[in-house]
């Protein structure tokens, strides 16, 4: 198994948001809080957590507002947005749109609305 993680993650959070309505009516899905953290943020700390310093964003859905909470929440880290607001491009165009972005591989793809369940080694350094 590899000791050495990726530096860089991609996080999927361009999707409407559709099967979570109405808690997406007026926010996209990664902004939903569970457990008192929105799901982008539980997916930061994890990334954080691993050691993961970039990461790029897909945005289409209230892109503002991802755009806004990542000014606020993610300012150690370093961010790149792949807009997507003029063409939702789902999981695999939003990949290939995104890579100029990425640069590095392997990278991490994670979907802003993952849960992880870490037990004695953190899941990401498990995926490595």
């Amino acid at each position: 198994m590899s000791s050495t993680v990726p530096g860089t993650a991609m996080i999927m959070a361009a999707g409407k948001g559709t099967r979570m309505m109405p808690l997406t009516a007026h926010k996209p899905k990664p902004l939903v809080a569970v457990a008192g953290t929105t799901l982008l943020d539980h997916v930061l700390d994890l990334l954080r957590d691993a050691g993961v310093g970039r990461i790029v964003v897909n945005v289409h859905y209230l892109a503002d507002q991802i755009e806004a909470h990542l000014v606020r929440h993610a300012t150690d880290l370093d961010v790149k947005i792949s807009d997507e607001r003029a063409l939702l491009r789902d999981t695999g165009g939003g990949l290939v749109q995104a890579l100029p972005l990425i640069r590095d591989d392997p990278f991490f793809c994670i979907n802003a609305d993952n849960w992880f369940a870490d037990t004695d080694e953190h899941a990401l350094h498990r995926m490595a």
